[in-house]
């Protein structure tokens, strides 16, 4: 670690968890089946509450393919049950009693009030009191929201759910323009979580960013943390409009209820369809930090999904640490407290995430992500230089693929984001030039075609050879040695000569001088040569490294306007 550098540890645990076994059979249990408000069609993905009779949550479940659900309870006692249904009002259940060893049977037809949100005016309106029982319209929208992170929570009494899923680290550019490192993981499980974080009251205590003596920890909130007590009791909600572009969705923001000294939090908003009431996504910010940080975008995104089962889950997520550099021989960390002369500089970003990519029921595919494309174009408005061979890989990751027959590179899946692109050809490879570089962005979905455009052939011998090769009288002369296979071979020694004077001597006679240069040919077979004459016959001899002798010659004669052949 450099000095005045700040070391930032990961502790963001990016993981699917694995389903819980099942704990200890109890004696009372309710059992039933959940229907639309048809009477017939059972309703899958329903999340069912039970409560006690001071209103407490006892257990909750997620109704299974078939609608049918079975929750085992503590004890013999008083219980009332509610079904919550994305979009509409809850379906309750008046209270009843369970016997001790009583298997208590309900069959529960939804009703079908919906919940509004698509004439919702957005207004100033905001709270930091909400309760399950308040008429407000931020309440309102907010216990949506809550659902959808319930039912994420919950596993289907049925067959369980099996993810696949690929988590990644990344370092980009300060400017987070570029992606300079990336390493993905791939993993496969049965699964109810896509990530799991410190539990709410903990971070009610400690704060969202923790500096250390060993880096600076970043926590991000998963679905337990959000729907805590505490969470709740230390956030004020608003209701917001959709963001640019997006003016079918409506917004719950949050924000700290107050500063907490030595504390940093998060702000952020819930995003939800209007017409469904479904959670999209949350976006989050750290409070608290540097500006520095705070300008680099410190915080993260949570996406949900619902799949076609009526399951919920985490599909996507990330977060973005900003590493500061602190001034020469001074101490600093993100939130710019103590030793505050001279301003940080940002080093790099930090970027966590995962995606789910394919959730299984038995056999059967419930979802798969398609996951974005690198649609690439490779041009050339030289006729020196052409794409046949070419080969398009991607920095800081395995990403690669060929160019194909219509000049075009295609990269599927890839990960979302910004990246640098290096493009090298067969003819560029054996010239020895550096390939060409682009910076792209990749985004979510279709494919979107990209031209790259190849430097020119001056440009590539400039690359090749260095500045002084751009003289009009120099150009680059390389090749291949191959047998009579068509096999590279290596080691071959080439003898490449020119005349480079020729005059004649007074009274009769002539002198001639001659320029030459010994090649011997790389593991692939291939040799070059810069400084070589335009307008000039040069000859490339092929010499047998036994006896020295001649066995193959090769004459070309280089234009003015060729830089290189």
């Amino acid at each position: 670690m450099g000095a005045g550098s700040l070391r930032y540890g990961r502790r963001l645990l990016l993981f699917l968890g694995l389903l819980a076994p099942c704990g200890a059979m109890h004696a009372q249990r309710i059992r039933g089946d959940v229907l639309l408000a048809d009477s017939a069609t059972r309703a899958a993905g329903m999340i069912v509450v039970v409560s006690g009779a001071a209103g407490e949550t006892i257990a909750r479940a997620l109704t299974g393919a078939h609608g049918d659900f079975d929750i085992a309870l503590p004890r013999a006692a008083r219980y009332a049950v509610r079904v919550l249904r994305i979009g509409y009002q809850p379906t309750l259940v008046p209270p009843f009693d369970v016997a001790a060893g009583e298997s208590h049977a309900l069959r529960i037809v939804l009703n079908g009030a919906p919940v509004v949100l698509a004439r919702v005016t957005v207004r100033g309106e905001s709270s930091c009191r909400l309760s399950k029982d308040s008429g407000q319209l931020v309440a309102r929208v907010w216990d949506e929201a809550r659902k959808a992170m319930t039912a994420s929570q919950l596993g289907a009494m049925d067959v369980p759910l099996v993810a696949q899923w690929i988590e990644f680290e990344r370092t980009l550019s300060p400017d987070g323009r570029v992606v300079r490192r990336q390493l993905i993981r791939s993993t496969r499980g049965a699964t109810t979580h896509a990530f799991v974080s410190l539990p709410g009251d903990s971070l009610a205590q400690v704060g969202y960013v923790v500096a250390e003596t060993d880096g600076t920890r970043y926590f991000a909130p998963d679905a337990d943390a959000l729907l805590s007590e505490s969470f709740a009791a230390l956030h004020c909600f608003h209701v917001e409009p959709g963001p640019s572009g997006h003016a079918n969705l409506i917004g719950v923001g949050f924000r700290p209820a107050r500063e907490r000294e030595g504390m940093r939090d998060i702000e952020g908003t819930f995003w939800l369809d209007r017409e469904t009431a479904e959670l999209r996504w949350l976006d989050y910010r750290y409070t608290g930090l540097h500006a520095v940080a705070a300008d680099a975008g410190a915080g993260g995104r949570v996406e949900f999904l619902r799949l076609a089962s009526g399951n919920w889950l985490i599909n996507r997520w990330h977060i973005r640490m900003p590493i500061l550099l602190a001034p020469p021989g001074r101490a600093r960390n993100p939130f710019g407290t103590s030793m505050s002369m001279g301003q940080p500089r940002l080093r790099a970003i930090e970027m966590d995430g995962g995606e789910v990519t394919l959730v299984l029921r038995k056999d059967s595919v419930v979802y798969r992500a398609t996951g974005a494309t690198l649609l690439a174009r490779i041009t050339s408005g030289d006729t020196l230089v052409g794409t046949r061979g070419g080969v398009m890989t991607v920095d800081g990751t395995n990403y690669g693929a060929p160019v194909d027959s219509t000049s075009v590179a295609r990269l599927t899946p890839v990960l979302a984001g910004p990246y640098h692109v290096r493009v090298r050809t067969a003819s560029m490879e054996s010239m020895g030039a550096p390939p060409a570089e682009f910076d792209v962005e990749v985004k979510d979905g279709p494919p979107r075609e990209v031209t790259l455009t190849l430097p020119g052939a001056v440009e590539l011998l400039r690359g090749a050879c260095g500045e002084q090769s751009t003289k009009a009288a120099e150009a680059l002369l390389y090749g291949t040695v191959r047998d009579t296979g068509g096999r590279p071979v290596a080691d071959s020694k080439v003898t490449v000569s020119w005349q480079s004077r020729f005059l004649v001597a007074p009274g009769g006679g002539y002198a001639v001088f001659t320029q030459a240069r010994d090649l011997v040919t790389d593991g692939l077979g291939r040799w070059r040569l810069c400084g070589v004459p335009r307008t000039l016959p040069v000859t490339a001899r092929l010499v047998d490294h036994a006896d020295d002798q001649r066995k193959a010659t090769a004459v070309v004669r280089l234009e003015q306007n060729q830089p290189l052949v």
